[in-house]
C-alpha cells in the first residue's frame, strides 16, 4: 500500500469557495489505482510504462474484461508487482470495479481509464484535496486531449437538469479551468473517492452496464453530503473521441432515466418536466440528424424503463433512504447549460444551445424558488 505524505507538495490554485485546510495539520492517505481493460491492449502499453512512472509502490488492479486479452502476458512480466484480475465475461465497467473494489484497504480508490496517460504529480494532487479537507469525498483531473495536447477533453462532468452529462470544458484552452472549484460530477477517465464513501454508496450501480455510472457515482455521494472537487493540478491525458457505437445511445438514455428515477423526489420530477422534454428533444434531434442508426436503442431504452420498472423503484428506494441533502441542495450543483457544440460549432447548433441556455437557466432560478424539500 502507497502512502502519500503531502507536506512538501507545490501549492494548489484555488476558487473562492474555502476549499483549503490547515496544511500542518494534513494527514497522510494511502490508494489504491483501479484499470478495468477490455480489448485495451494497445492503449495499456502507453498507459502503464506512464502510470508505473508517477506513482511509486502504489498498489494498482487491472480487471481484464475481455477474457484472454493479449495485453495481460506483457502486463505479468512488465509489471509483476501489480495484480490482475480476470473475468470470463464482459460483466459491465461497474461489476469490474466493483470486484477490484472489493478487499482493498486502501484510504481511497482511484479510477483510471487504459486509455489515458498520466502524468508526474497527478496522483499526490487528486489525494492532497481529499486530505485537506474531509468533506471532500472525490476529486477529479485535469483531463487534456491527447490527440490536441493544447486543448482540454474536461474538467470534471456537466450535468444538465435534463440528467444529460458532458465534458465540461471540452476542446476549451489549457489557459482556462485554471482554478480548484467544486463541481458537480467527475469523470471516470480518472478520479479518487474515499474508500468508505465508495462503500457507503455500495460502488457502482452494476445495472449500467456501461456509460454514466461515473455521473451516477457522483450524484449519489453529493446527496449523501459529499463535496466533488476538480483540481486542475492533476493532469492526465486522455485519448479521446466523441462516438455512438455500440448501443452508446440506448446505455446513455436508459441510464439517465434510471439515475434520475433514483435521485430526485417524484414532485421534483413533475417540476421538471419541461427540461426532461428539452433533453428528449435534443437527444431525439441527435438521432434523427446525425446517427439514424440509434433510433431503434433510443426507442430500446424506453422499453427497458417500462419492463424493468419494478427494478427502479427498488433502487430509488435504496438511494432515498441514504440522502442527506434536499432536492433544492442537490439541483444547485446542476447547470443549465447543455453543451452541444461538440457535435458541431455550425450557426443552427450555436442557436439551438444558447436557447437551451436561456430557457433552462430562468427554469432553473423558478425551481430553486418553489423547491423547499
Amino acid at each position: 500500500m502507497c502512502t502519500f505524505s503531502l507536506t512538501s507538495t507545490s501549492p494548489v490554485h484555488h476558487s473562492s469557495a474555502p476549499l483549503d485546510a490547515d496544511r500542518s495539520s494534513r494527514p497522510s492517505l494511502s490508494a489504491h489505482i483501479i484499470i478495468v481493460s477490455y480489448h485495451s491492449n494497445i492503449d495499456l502499453r502507453r498507459c502503464l510504462p506512464a502510470l508505473a512512472h508517477t506513482i511509486g509502490d502504489c498498489p494498482v488492479t487491472i480487471v481484464d474484461n475481455a477474457f484472454p486479452d493479449e495485453a495481460i502476458a506483457w502486463i505479468s512480466r512488465e509489471y509483476p508487482q501489480w495484480q490482475i484480475l480476470y473475468n470470463s465475461a464482459n460483466l459491465g465497467f461497474g461489476h469490474a470495479n466493483n470486484l477490484a473494489a472489493q478487499g482493498v484497504t486502501a484510504d481511497c480508490l482511484v479510477f483510471l481509464n487504459p486509455d489515458t496517460v498520466p502524468t508526474d504529480g497527478w496522483l499526490e494532487a487528486l489525494l492532497r484535496v481529499l486530505s485537506d479537507d474531509p468533506q471532500v469525498g472525490l476529486t477529479t483531473s485535469k483531463i487534456i486531449l491527447l490527440s490536441e495536447p493544447n486543448a482540454l477533453n474536461t474538467a470534471g462532468n456537466s450535468v444538465h437538469l435534463s440528467g444529460l452529462t458532458t465534458c465540461r470544458g471540452i476542446r476549451a484552452p489549457l489557459t482556462q479551468f485554471t482554478t480548484q472549484e467544486r463541481i458537480g460530477a467527475v469523470s471516470g477517465a480518472c478520479f479518487a473517492i474515499r474508500r468508505s464513501v465508495y462503500e457507503s454508496l455500495g460502488g457502482f450501480d452494476e445495472v449500467f452496464f456501461l456509460y454514466m455510472e461515473d455521473t451516477d457515482l457522483s450524484l449519489r455521494a453529493l446527496i449523501t453530503g459529499q463535496q466533488i472537487v476538480y483540481t486542475p493540478d492533476s493532469v492526465v491525458y486522455h485519448d479521446y473521441e466523441l462516438s455512438f457505437n455500440n448501443r452508446k445511445v440506448f446505455y446513455q438514455e436508459r441510464n439517465r432515466y434510471l439515475m434520475l428515477a433514483k435521485l430526485f423526489h417524484r414532485r421534483t420530477l413533475l417540476l421538471l418536466l419541461p427540461m426532461l422534454a428539452i433533453g428528449e428533444l435534443a437527444s431525439w434531434g441527435f438521432a434523427l440528424t446525425r446517427e439514424r442508426r440509434s433510433i431503434r436503442h433510443k426507442l430500446d431504452a424506453y422499453g427497458w424503463v417500462i419492463r424493468h420498472w419494478q427494478l427502479l423503484r427498488m433502487r430509488r428506494n435504496a438511494v432515498q433512504s441514504e440522502r442527506v441533502i434536499s432536492d433544492h441542495a442537490l439541483l444547485s450543483h446542476l447547470d443549465s447549460r447543455l453543451d452541444i457544440t461538440q457535435f458541431g460549432s455550425t450557426f443552427p447548433i450555436r442557436v439551438v444551445e444558447s436557447s437551451i441556455a436561456w430557457i433552462s437557466a430562468r427554469y432553473r432560478r423558478f425551481l430553486l424558488r418553489v423547491i423547499h424539500w
